[in-house]
């Protein structure tokens, strides 16, 4: 099998600027149905070369993609944690780094015969995302205000996709952090020692974690988004009477 039915579809984003040129250029009908037909193993063991190229493509066109859509910074929400005598409030956030991001390894295809669903997991990495925050310390009814700084080094999550070959849907079935990575945090201004504590304390037990789910939520809102597009096209491919106007040029910038 020479690629999964995901990456057929996948591939007709680089080929046509419309769908009705996808099919008529690319025999991506057929084609479709030929590599439908062709699974047979009940797992798919051997790593797909032509996938992880092509993701590997996705993530180097992407940082120029990134800078033309202006999509980052990306903003952050607020945060707000209480402690016994103390309390941190965060504001203004910014993340940057997202766009720069790596295949951590190779993509793993499978195939459940009995379910007739493929299951793509794609690991990935972001090797340096930096952050900044306003803060207000208050400690006993008073403290100070400033700006921090910091980056994570080597963060790693993966996406699992699925195509059920029953409906010719695919889902993003779940994002999954496997390494949080390494956090470093610079304060402005001068901090007493006890501020500084309790500052520290803050970004080992609650801003690292707190990052992480805002990571998981801002690749979750894009895979989902590239999932649509996906199902999109699948649909396109086999019912091409359904949508005769469907654009693809949005997609296709992720591979220029």
């Amino acid at each position: 099998m020479k690629s999964s039915i995901i990456l057929v579809a996948l591939l007709s984003l680089t080929a046509a600027k419309s769908v009705e040129d996808a099919l008529l250029k690319n025999g991506l009908q057929s084609k479709f149905k030929d590599e439908r037909n062709s699974l047979e193993g009940d797992k798919l063991t051997a790593i797909n070369t032509e996938i992880n190229e092509f993701v590997d493509k996705i993530c180097e066109n992407f940082p120029a993609f990134a800078e033309k859509s202006k999509l980052e910074p990306i903003l952050l929400d607020n945060i707000k944690q209480q402690f016994l005598t103390a309390s941190i409030e965060l504001t203004h956030g910014k993340l940057n780094g997202l766009s720069h991001v790596y295949r951590d390894g190779d993509v793993t295809v499978t195939y459940d015969r009995n379910a007739n669903i493929i299951t793509m997991n794609l690991p990935l990495l972001f090797k340096k995302l930096s952050f900044t925050y306003d803060y207000h310390v208050v400690v006993f009814l008073v403290g100070p205000t400033g700006g921090l700084t910091g980056s994570i080094d080597n963060f790693r999550l993966s996406i699992n996709l699925s195509l059920d070959l029953n409906k010719y849907q695919a889902k993003l079935n779940k994002i999954k952090t496997s390494n949080s990575g390494h956090i470093t945090v610079k304060f402005d201004g001068h901090l007493s020692d006890v501020i500084l504590n309790i500052m520290s304390q803050f970004v080992t037990t609650a801003l690292h974690p707190i990052l992480q789910g805002f990571i998981e939520a801002i690749v979750k809102n894009a895979s989902n988004k590239v999932v649509d597009g996906v199902n999109k096209v699948i649909d396109e491919i086999l019912n091409p009477d359904v949508i005769k106007n469907f654009d693809l040029t949005q997609y296709q910038q992720y591979l220029r």
